[in-house]
């Protein structure tokens, strides 16, 4: 009678074994992928209006500049350097508690400069071309915010950018040469972005990763899904 009592309670001690071991497979597993493969970044601010929306959950690739060690700012594996054109996440120099998301418009070695508004890379003219009005709301006043909505081809990577109304007098800097090593980021709302210009360049150690898409769009500035923009890849 005893052994057929220990039976059961055996089969279930197994049981329980092997929940508990999935499970901590399953989380050392969510672990390497959010440290080596994969994460979600939600978007704080307007900098890269029109592209990213403030409120916009995103998708990123991590390996794609290489993977960083954990605690040291040491890269391995690295399949390539970011290029010219592209959206990259990285720790912000100033404060590596903060990931921002720009885009990358100078490699090491290039020199840039912006004249009323538009890039100039070893001293040749990006494309751009006004499209129409864009207007959108600021999430921290409330209030309607008006520019003019461009397409820049840069270097192959055509995108928007947005120039906004009262701003003229601010759209001209450089020529900076950028540094080996590093990239030069700004935001595609080049009015309204903290980015390079500012407080130089990024150094490639610091880039994490590339954004995919978008898997949640919330609009924070009218608080609504933006339903259109679920999927969206990022370019």
């Amino acid at each position: 009678m005893a052994e057929e009592r220990e039976v059961p309670e055996k089969r279930e001690k197994n049981r329980w074994v092997k929940e508990i071991e999935s499970l901590l497979w399953a989380i050392i597993i969510v672990i390497l992928l959010r440290t080596f493969v994969i994460q979600a970044y939600k978007i704080p601010s307007g900098s890269m209006i029109p592209t990213l929306l403030v409120g916009d959950h995103l998708l990123a690739a991590k390996f794609t500049y290489g993977l960083k060690i954990p605690y040291v700012d040491v890269k391995c594996c690295a399949w390539r350097k970011p290029k010219r054109g592209e959206v990259v996440i990285f720790e912000f120099p100033l404060d590596p508690s903060k990931d921002f998301v720009k885009r990358v418009v100078g490699i090491g070695g290039d020199t840039v400069a912006v004249k009323n508004g538009v890039i100039y890379v070893n001293g040749k003219k990006v494309p751009i071309w006004p499209v129409g009005r864009y207007e959108y709301r600021d999430v921290n006043t409330g209030e309607i915010v008006s520019g003019t909505l461009l397409k820049e081809n840069l270097f192959g990577h055509i995108h928007y950018v947005l120039w906004t109304d009262g701003f003229e007098g601010m759209r001209n800097y450089g020529p900076y040469k950028v540094p080996e090593g590093t990239i030069f980021v700004m935001g595609d709302n080049r009015d309204h972005s903290n980015d390079s210009r500012f407080w130089g360049p990024v150094p490639l150690v610091k880039v994490k990763g590339t954004p995919l898409f978008i898997y949640f769009p919330w609009d924070s500035a009218n608080h609504r899904i933006n339903w259109h923009r679920f999927f969206h890849v990022i370019r």
